[in-house]
């Protein structure tokens, strides 16, 4: 196996960077609606895709490596998809609101998948992993709700997105610590530990 201490360093960083930027965004969203929502939200999408492609480099560094390689590729593409869909269906949902809720709904879901599948995969989590399953649940049930809503307008989904992002954000920034305790083994103590070039 290929060393990979360095490659979820960069995953931890990546986690802690969006989940800051999606905790403080959807803070600043919540709070003055009128003036930042859409400004916010823009901030969540932006730092969702240019993360998300990051992660998926992170996951092809770590293929060789790590068995879970394909956890991190999932989480990445998941991510990417948040920004795209918090770009695209606030302008989507007018002319199209039942493609728009079908493909937040169908997003709910393969992030529910994968909470699931960290579970079932990922050893040692600990506390995570009941909230990961609760994760789980609170997905399936957000997708049925937006299913069943008789009418969501932009300003909804906006501010939903918005509350979304921000639980997002606190458990990445749970997830960058997890992380960090378990490779924190794997990191050398000092300069001169490193192996000469």
């Amino acid at each position: 196996m290929v060393p990979v201490a360095k490659e979820m360093r960069q995953l931890t960083r990546t986690l802690v960077a969006r989940g800051t930027v999606y905790v403080g965004a959807g803070a600043i969203a919540l709070a003055w609606p009128e003036n930042a929502l859409v400004h916010a939200m823009t901030a969540v999408a932006i730092a969702g895709m240019l993360s998300g492609l990051y992660e998926l480099t992170i996951a092809y560094d770590l293929r060789g490596g790590a068995r879970l390689w394909w956890l991190v590729l999932a989480h990445g593409g998941m991510m990417l998809l948040f920004g795209m869909l918090t770009i695209g269906a606030p302008r989507t949902l007018i002319p199209w609101p039942g493609t728009t809720i079908a493909a937040v709904d169908l997003w709910l879901l393969l992030l529910s998948g994968l909470a699931v599948a960290v579970t079932v995969y990922a050893p040692s989590l600990g506390m995570a992993k009941p909230l990961l399953s609760l994760w789980a649940v609170v997905n399936v049930v957000l997708a049925l709700l937006a299913s069943l809503s008789p009418m969501v307008t932009i300003f909804s989904l906006l501010y939903l997105g918005a509350v979304y992002a921000a639980v997002v954000g606190a458990g990445e920034l749970v997830a960058a610590l997890v992380i960090l305790r378990a490779t924190r083994g794997s990191r050398p103590r000092h300069a001169h530990a490193q192996p000469a070039q």
